[in-house]
């Protein structure tokens, strides 16, 4: 599928709740397992990627310091307070923004798709304990495994 042309962020944005408002709207119980199935599998790749895209965003509002005007001394309270999450909901979306930092490889990996927040998290898990300068190496080698079909159960052998 080619990718859409927006004016700017916040186009794309508007898009993004009209296409969830539209599927929020749809009635699934008339269409059929197929559809359902499809959509399931669409809609896991669009949450990693809006973990991803949202921890990309995390990182640049949490350099610039976009929480202080606000009168927040973090990233975290500030989410709680703007947002209106919880505070285990806003830990894990700092948590996410801190992982993904660590592992450039695996973030592109969920951007592009090639593999499900699961199984990034749990590469994550796997790569954490190795010096930096091969963490990114071994990343790539599972998360090229994953995207080729190996299972996560085989993966684990791998690191």
């Amino acid at each position: 599928m080619q990718a859409a042309d927006f004016a700017s962020a916040g186009e794309a944005a508007d898009m993004l709740d009209a296409s969830l408002d539209h599927l929020a709207a749809t009635d699934w119980t008339a269409l059929g397992t197929a559809a359902h199935a499809e959509m399931l599998v669409r809609l896991s790749r669009a949450q990693t990627k809006l973990t991803a895209v949202n921890a990309a965003i995390l990182a640049a509002f949490t350099a610039g310091n976009g929480y202080e005007p606000d009168g927040h001394r973090s990233a975290k309270q500030w989410l709680i307070g703007k947002t209106r999450i919880s505070e285990g909901a806003a830990r894990g979306a700092v948590g996410w923004r801190r992982r993904l930092a660590r592992h450039p490889v695996i973030a592109e990996a969920m951007t592009a798709g090639q593999v499900s927040e699961s199984w990034a998290r749990q590469i994550a898990e796997w790569t954490d304990p190795l010096p930096e300068y091969k963490r990114a190496e071994a990343d790539a080698i599972l998360v090229e495994a994953a995207a080729a079909g190996v299972p996560l159960e085989d993966l684990g052998v791998l690191p």
